[in-house]
Parts: C-alpha cells; sequence; structure tokens
C-alpha cells in the first residue's frame, strides 16, 4: 500500500518539475513585429530562457538565450555596432548560449555571396542554412537562414562537438515558426 503511494507522489512531483513548459512571449513577440514592421517569433532552445530582446534603428531583432537568470541590467545599451538598442525584454546578466538575430532580407540577397569562405550550405526543412561549426574560442556553430523575406544569423556557443544537432534542431524549429 505504501509503495502504491509513494509511487503516486513520485510521478505527481516528477510531472510537476517538468522543465518542457515554454514561456508566452506573445507580448513581446507583437511589439517586436510592430516595431520590426515583420512577424517576430521567439522560440526558446532547449532548457534556455530569453534574457533579452531587443531592435535597433534598422529594424533588426536581436535574441538572446542563456541558462541563467541574471540580474536585470539598466542604463543604456548600445550594440556591437554601436548603434541604439531598445530593448522590450530584458537585458539580464549573464552569458548569452544562442544568440538570434533577425532582418529584412533585401531583394538582391544571394546566401552563397552573404555567407563567409568558411562556411558550408545545409537545406533545413526547405530552406538554404549556411553554417560553419568553429572548435577554437568561441566554440559553437555558427549560422545564416534564408527564408522568404528574413534572414536569421544564430550563433550558438558551447562545445563544438555537442552543439551541431542542437542548433540544427532549433534551425528547424525556426523554419516551421516562421513558416506557420
Amino acid at each position: 500500500m505504501y509503495k502504491i503511494f509513494y509511487l503516486i507522489m513520485f510521478l505527481f512531483i516528477l510531472s510537476a518539475c517538468n522543465g518542457n513548459e515554454s514561456t508566452d512571449y506573445s507580448e513581446y513577440e507583437g511589439e517586436l513585429s510592430e516595431k520590426a514592421g515583420y512577424d517576430v517569433h521567439i522560440v526558446e532552445p532547449h532548457d534556455l530562457t530569453l534574457t533579452a530582446a531587443n531592435i535597433t534603428t534598422d529594424d533588426e531583432v536581436g535574441l538572446n538565450f542563456s541558462q541563467v537568470d541574471g540580474e536585470l541590467q539598466s542604463g543604456s545599451v548600445e550594440d556591437d555596432r554601436g548603434d541604439d538598442v531598445e530593448y522590450v525584454y530584458g537585458p539580464y546578466a549573464g552569458d548569452s548560449q544562442y544568440r538570434i538575430s533577425i532582418q529584412p532580407k533585401p531583394d538582391d540577397f544571394q546566401l552563397e555571396e552573404y555567407k563567409s569562405d568558411e562556411m558550408e550550405i545545409l537545406e533545413i526543412n526547405g530552406h538554404d542554412v549556411a553554417y560553419e561549426i568553429t572548435d577554437t574560442p568561441p566554440e559553437g556553430f555558427f549560422g545564416i537562414i534564408s527564408l522568404d523575406g528574413l534572414i536569421i544569423h544564430t550563433n550558438f556557443h558551447g562545445d563544438a562537438d555537442v552543439i551541431e544537432d542542437e542548433a540544427i534542431d532549433y534551425i528547424e524549429k525556426l523554419i516551421d515558426a516562421y513558416e506557420n
């Protein structure tokens, strides 16, 4: 009798601790979409949390994901190019493990010409993805996804031997989100 009780309690606790629930970011997706002029979808990578969502003056959307929730940063923030950045979520302190940037695709965009020489092209869900895996710092998977009307840059930091499968799985989810 006690074994059944403990089994039921264990299963209840296990289901309550299930980390597969994703956060509803629809408020931030709507705000980013309105400001950027195109649909923005926030797709959480497995076991990571959104730590920042922003838009630059040239309508580029940036999303950062990490394992740990840090403290909310304050003050003005500039992106890598020195452009002003408007945050609609975060930024929270911590190292980003996945960074995504989304921008409108120019009419004359050609992935083959846009990618670096070290990148290879792979077809994922019917879309060309240029990618490079580096095993020197910063280790990771760097990719460019060419979608109808958008370019998505991905930076996945981590062990180069492990990150490739995770990155491709995530890119499949991204493409599905933007196609549906």
